[in-house]
């Protein structure tokens, strides 16, 4: 339960900072995705049972913060486009990211225990991809903001 708590935590949290200043939301979402995975990274170190507790909480955090703002800035960013091409890139976004469920369960096999290196090694790897895709697209689109200015 506490690890759901923060993730709320951090999902209001990113919305309500991206209430105040939307311009950033690639930004915030590769920022979560860097916690996230920089927690990946150091469950796999530590041994201690409260102190992975707490790494994965962060971990969590970070993924929920991001999953949110990745829903609107795809919206954000497809803004322009057809209603059709908007709602198949938030289904697709939101297909792609529940895949993660079905396998999921395969990665962490009770044979890895207690590192679960290949487990954590492919979480950090998707968030390593998340990080520059979202800082690109970002970059992308703050470009082509200031071009029609």
């Amino acid at each position: 339960m506490p690890i759901w708590i923060v993730g709320l935590v951090f999902t209001l949290t990113c919305g309500f900072l991206i209430d105040r200043a939307p311009q950033y939301r690639g930004l915030l979402i590769s920022g979560c995705m860097t916690l996230m995975m920089i927690m990946s990274i150091v469950t796999c170190a530590v041994y201690g049972f409260t102190a992975r507790y707490v790494f994965l909480a962060l971990m969590t955090g970070g993924i929920w913060g991001a999953y949110s703002q990745i829903l609107a800035y795809t919206a954000q960013v497809f803004q322009n486009r057809p209603p059709e091409v908007r709602a198949m890139s938030v289904g697709l976004i939101t297909m792609l990211v529940n895949t993660g469920n079905i396998y999921g369960s395969y990665l962490f096999p009770r044979e890895d225990a207690p590192k679960y290196l290949l487990g954590f090694g492919v979480v950090s790897g998707t968030a390593a991809i998340s990080i520059v895709t979202y800082g690109f697209i970002w970059y992308m689109e703050r470009r082509r903001l200031r071009k029609e200015e």
